[in-house]
């Protein structure tokens, strides 16, 4: 099993009743008129919103996003998330989910749950959002964002500074509706990243359950690439396998392998990820673990955000059937009647094994006495014998036995 956590999801058509707020005041209707009217008509697109995610996707955009999933698919990958990426406040009032409508899934007839087990790949939505002094401050993960949350299968965060760095793995990574499974570090924007990767933030973000995702897009090349940016994807994905996984040390699985490809050149296999993975220094059973068991781990913690405190399971409450009925208490001595049902049979079953074995140990332990008391008997036979006698006598068949 391989999986993908990154593939980037096009940006779809803005329609005038996604950008439109749902509930809002007389007054700020008044005053935010005017303004919202020319964002209206400067961005958005007149008519009802398509129901299907693919529906609102420019033709292009639709045709290489399934040529992506198909090329995943022949590369032998079993699970993908598509990214959302969010580089503004998440604000509940503005927010426009990317894949809102349909059942979930962009292509089900390359999905193993509803094609008929054909092969395919399960497909997960992600959100992912950009940290940086302005997006912190104001709307965030809060309790008004929890339901939005609830509609992505993951949730991970790109700090840009270190106070973001610091928060994302301080306390977005804590238990909760809104918790943060994945830190994904700019790679290419500057030869060093914003933030120093200290081991005290590293390890407490990996202790709560969070991973450092390093996308290979980067370092891949293609349209627009400069060389800057691929020296740039060294130096960083180094500095972070350094701090997440620890080098060539085993026993550190902090790192998870992403794609974070937005066109099909840029795609590879699961080895070929895993070859560039042992030139950043990491074990080749490293390697292979932060393409497979790791995100797969990753994705059923990521199911607890449904839960109270990141329970993997709710509890559920078993109720007595009506069938049983308790035993009638005597007339006669109040206590409860004792009937052999199938427990009290398996009681007396045990406690019948227990009495044997405390027989038998008994008799071990008395082993000793009983062959002194046969000597007893064999002496009371031969009454005419003396003591020393039936000492000596003793000895021999100790002796012999």
């Amino acid at each position: 099993m391989f999986i993908d956590l990154n593939i980037p999801f096009p940006e779809p058509i803005l329609y005038e009743s996604q950008n439109t707020p749902k509930k809002q005041n007389k007054e700020k209707q008044k005053k935010q008129g005017t303004a919202l009217a020319y964002v209206q008509a400067s961005t958005g697109v007149a008519g009802p919103v398509p129901t299907h995610p693919l529906e609102r996707l420019r033709l292009p955009d639709r045709k290489a996003l399934r040529e992506r999933v198909e090329m995943l698919v022949y590369l032998g990958y079993t699970i993908i998330a598509f990214t959302q990426t969010l580089h503004s406040k998440l604000d509940p009032s503005t927010h426009v989910n990317w894949f809102d409508g349909g059942d979930g899934t962009m292509f089900r007839d390359l999905d193993p749950r509803f094609n008929g087990g054909k092969r395919g790949v399960v497909q997960l939505r992600r959100l992912n959002i950009v940290l940086d002094e302005t997006s912190e401050k104001g709307f965030g993960f809060t309790a008004q964002t929890n339901s939005l949350l609830l509609n992505y299968d993951i949730l991970s965060l790109t700090p840009l500074t270190t106070s973001t760095f610091q928060s994302a793995c301080l306390q977005h990574t804590q238990p909760s509706a809104s918790v943060v499974h994945l830190i994904t570090p700019p790679l290419t924007s500057s030869p060093r990243l914003p933030f120093y990767m200290k081991h005290t933030l590293v390890r407490t973000a990996l202790k709560n359950g969070a991973r450092f995702e390093v996308c290979c897009a980067g370092v891949l090349g293609g349209e627009g690439t400069r060389q800057e940016e691929q020296r740039n994807w060294w130096t960083n994905a180094r500095e972070v396998v350094r701090a997440a996984a620890g080098g060539n040390r085993m026993g550190h699985e902090g790192v998870v392998f992403s794609s974070g490809a937005e066109h099909v050149y840029q795609l590879r296999a699961p080895g070929d990820i895993m070859n560039l993975g042992t030139t950043l220094g990491l074990a080749h059973v490293t390697c292979y673990a932060a393409v497979s068991r790791i995100p797969k781990s990753l994705i059923i913690r990521a199911e607890t955000r449904k839960t109270y405190r990141a329970i993997l399971s709710e509890p559920k409450l078993i109720l007595p059937t009506p069938d049983v009925v308790a035993p009638a208490p005597d007339v006669h001595t109040g206590e409860e009647a004792t009937e052999d049902s199938g427990s009290n049979g398996l009681v007396k079953d045990l406690m019948e094994l227990l009495n044997e074995e405390d027989e038998m140990r008994k008799r071990k332990r008395d082993g000793a006495d009983g062959m002194g008391g046969d000597d007893e008997d064999v002496g009371q036979e031969n009454d005419g014998e003396s003591e020393p006698e039936r000492k000596r006598k003793k000895k021999r068949r100790r002796k012999n036995r």
